[in-house]
């Protein structure tokens, strides 16, 4: 077990130490805080803090029943039955109206400030986070263990993931985390940091030392005003107090404007294939002579004079980026470039991206993620790249969510496709039908795109019409376990679907040959 790097707060004076004043009479010993008052234990401070559709105050009453002996709220406390409690029980009241912003500092504070006692890397963009992440923590998993993840696909140690709720989970839990893995040992953690989590003050109180930028494309404008709004969300990362270095992608945009805006604040590694790079930077990595072969993907990366050979069995385009991304990523961490080379050659593909899975009619069926036009596009370009015969894509797109995003990944598949599967997603509480109207607002020629609700019968059929030679994409879930129909939680996996495919045509081949 490691020692915390820093006192647990045992006070309501010292949780708050900086943030709010709290009086002597107020001042009480605490054990730890807690956002859901059924999980409150004695002597916890109550964070009640409003939900989209919940009122924080609304559960402080349970909480109190539970042993709180503090409650902080982001609005002002008048509710006459609540006063009442609080005075019956002694339990402090206070407002804090930056309460949301703070849950994670306050959390921190709670267990001893966990990340301290670990290397952090945070990684954040529109896509890639989840395969950079996971890519890291093999990488250093190798090099130096032991090693956690968290993200999209769950949290701890690659061989034995946790499954979260969110990319970013919410503060209190990310800290407990961090407590759990300092118990642990853990000397590493690549992380996803999404928008929201940013947004939201989920990682306020994590003390990164790295910050990676994948890239930055339209998404989650459902929640985000508008791009710009989404590009500060991402901003916030690179700017955290304590961060030690950054790693950006130089042939992205936004990559390269966050460049230039950092250099005189902390080192810059940059890396990319055809991007500027500024002399300024700490180190500059480049990716050259890229190939994409049935076997993965071969380029040469340089960077400081050294130049090596990259041999790795991943498909896509894209997946070049990536790999560069941790190469520099672990040459931020201090990994030498041969090293670093070598340990990435190891890699392997992650759960629902680019998963490739053999079929028995001689094609190929491969799993992604890709739920962004750019992502889509850049993993149907891709395929064509890494295969000569047709080209079938099987998708939908979620419900309540960016609706804007429908057609342009419409447009997307069509143009790289040589037929369409149009499916369910999460239709959530939209209406199916609706959903596929609005991706057909994409397509040039909406009456040649197959319409299938039921996106197993979807798969089976797309499935079913490929030859040998052939690929068929089915995008937009990845490793999904569930699939959200209104109220209800279906589970469901695509790669399942595809494996249950293959046996029962791999039985009727072996029925026939009887």
């Amino acid at each position: 077990m490691i020692m915390p790097a820093f006192p647990r707060a045992q006070t309501l004076k010292a949780l708050l130490h900086g943030i709010a004043e709290v009086s002597a009479a107020a001042d009480r010993p605490i054990r730890s805080v807690c956002t859901d008052s059924r999980k409150v234990s004695a002597g916890d401070v109550f964070l009640a803090v409003n939900g989209a559709r919940v009122n924080g105050l609304d559960f402080a009453g349970q909480a109190i029943e539970q042993g709180a002996v503090a409650v902080l709220s982001e609005q002002s406390i008048e509710e006459p039955s609540l006063l009442e409690s609080a005075s019956a029980h002694q339990v402090a009241l206070l407002w804090l109206p930056s309460l949301p912003q703070q849950v994670s500092e306050l959390s921190a504070r709670a267990l001893g400030h966990p990340s301290h006692n670990m290397t952090i890397t945070g990684v954040t963009g529109t896509d890639g986070k989840t395969s950079v992440a996971h890519f890291l923590a093999q990488a250093l998993t190798a090099l130096n263990p032991p090693v956690a993840l968290v993200g999209t696909l769950g949290s701890g140690n690659l061989d034995q993931l946790h499954k979260t709720q969110n990319t970013t989970p919410g503060a209190v839990e990310l800290q407990q985390l961090f407590s759990d893995f300092r118990e642990q040992g853990i000397r590493h953690v690549a992380m996803e940091v999404s928008s929201h989590g940013l947004d939201q003050g989920r990682v306020n109180g994590v003390a990164f030392d790295l910050a990676v930028l994948t890239n930055l494309g339209r998404d989650h404008l459902d929640y985000h005003r508008s791009m710009a709004d989404y590009a500060d969300a991402k901003r916030q990362l690179f700017y955290k107090s304590g961060l030690k270095a950054s790693v950006l992608n130089c042939d992205d945009d936004f990559g390269c404007m966050l460049a230039l805006e950092l250099e005189e604040r902390l080192p810059v590694y940059g890396y990319g294939f055809d991007g500027d790079m500024s002399p300024q930077m700490t180190a500059r990595v480049r990716g050259h002579n890229l190939q994409l072969t049935v076997d993965g993907l071969r380029f040469d990366v340089s960077s400081g004079g050294q130049r090596y050979t990259v041999d790795v069995a991943l498909m896509g385009r894209f997946n070049a980026s990536n790999v560069l991304a941790v190469i520099t990523s672990l040459l931020a961490l201090g990994v030498p470039l041969p090293e670093a080379v070598e340990v990435v050659s190891r890699l392997q593909p992650v759960p629902g991206r680019m998963e490739c899975l053999k079929l028995p009619n001689g094609a190929v069926a491969v799993v992604d993620y890709a739920h962004t036009p750019q992502a889509l596009e850049q993993t149907l370009s891709s395929l064509r790249e890494h295969s000569g015969g047709r080209l079938f894509t099987v998708f939908g797109c979620g419900g309540d969510r960016d609706k804007g995003k429908r057609p342009l990944m419409g447009r997307a598949a069509e143009r790289f496709s040589d037929a369409l599967w149009l499916t369910d997603d999460n239709p959530r509480s939209e209406k199916p039908e609706a959903i596929i109207d609005d991706i057909c607002e994409g397509l040039d020629a909406p009456q040649l795109a197959h319409r299938i609700h039921s996106r197993e019968a979807a798969i089976q059929a797309a499935l079913e019409s490929a030859a040998p030679g052939d690929v068929v994409l089915i995008a937009g879930k990845g490793h999904e376990s569930e699939q959200v129909v209104g109220q209800e939680v279906i589970a469901f996996n695509d790669s399942e679907v595809v494996a249950s495919w293959t046996r029962s045509q791999n039985g009727q081949l072996a029925g026939g040959q009887g």
